[in-house]
């Protein structure tokens, strides 16, 4: 199996290329700048995709896979510059996905619980798409670009991503910088999420790829907590100590709501591909391990 992963310097895409070495994969990864060894320049708004790769990659007609992780994630931007974002996270992601078709090169996207409105949550694959903003407006178009074009592209939709290392970028490390400089963690109030850690995202893209799945998997833990139980579970667990305040969403001064309810359910992605996810308690004490 051959896999490229475009934007693999980001936080997932990271993960992915350590995890696909260490399982004899050969994998290629594109950054839009500074192009290193096993990583090559692609700036998704300004080159075609075809000129970028090994021509090795271009001739592999067997299990090759390109797992779509660039784009303009930013919330608020998307809001606010609705026309550029769209021109970036669609048109020329469907050019891209077009690009990989004619190279007989599978497309594995990756999208959001941001294409649901948040109020019936949590949400299996056959529920009703309804996104409240304009970044998940932007995912779900492209999805069904996907389902209608590309029948045999895989979608792959997360939820909060988090990591277990106090180094790296996310939810947690932002929250440990909060409670070391005794400072408080918002939350909005009432907004429920199933946090999933790199490491089993990371798994489970390159456990897709292996097992040819094709179609919609909700990939994420089935652990569904609030945001501030999670929270004061991550204070317990790593024994800091900060207060967890709770707020309307208004308070926070989004330019668009975010949806409340973004529990996914992964069953089907479990039963197909016999993966199992990390406990919130296991990741945590990870997590604390490394800062005490």
């Amino acid at each position: 199996m051959k896999l490229i992963y475009i934007g693999a310097s980001g936080f997932i895409g990271r993960y992915v290329m350590r995890h696909a070495s260490t399982d004899n994969i050969e994998i290629l990864g594109t950054r839009f700048n500074s192009p290193s060894r096993r990583l090559v320049r692609f700036d998704l708004q300004e080159d075609r995709i075809t000129q970028c790769i090994p021509e090795c990659f271009k001739t592999y007609k067997n299990n090759s896979f390109a797992v779509i992780g660039a784009g303009i994630s930013a919330i608020d931007l998307c809001a606010k510059e609705p026309e550029r974002t769209a021109s970036i996270n669609v048109t020329k992601t469907i050019q891209l996905i077009d690009d990989l078709a004619s190279l007989n090169i599978t497309p594995v996207y990756l999208s959001t619980s941001y294409i649901f409105d948040g109020k019936s949550g949590p949400y299996n694959e056959a529920s009703r798409t309804a996104p409240l903003c304009e970044y998940g407006r932007q995912k779900a178009e492209v999805e069904r670009y996907l389902s209608k074009k590309h029948p045999e592209a895989l979608i792959l939709r997360f939820d909060k991503v988090v990591g277990d290392t106090p180094g790296e970028h996310h939810l947690f490390s932002e929250w440990l910088q909060l409670a070391k400089s005794n400072k408080p963690i918002s939350c909005i109030c009432g907004q429920m999420m199933s946090p999933t850690f790199v490491t089993d995202v990371a798994q489970a893209i390159v456990t897709a790829c292996r097992q040819s799945l094709n179609g919609i998997y909700h990939v994420s833990n089935n652990e569904f907590v609030s945001r501030a139980e999670l929270a004061r579970l991550f204070l317990s667990i790593t024994g800091l100590t900060t207060d967890v305040i709770e707020k309307p969403m208004e308070a926070f001064g989004f330019l668009e709501s975010r949806p409340l309810n973004t529990c996914l359910v992964s069953s089907q992605f479990m039963n197909k591909s016999g993966m199992q996810f990390t406990k919130l308690r296991e990741g945590l004490a990870s997590f604390a391990k490394q800062i005490h």
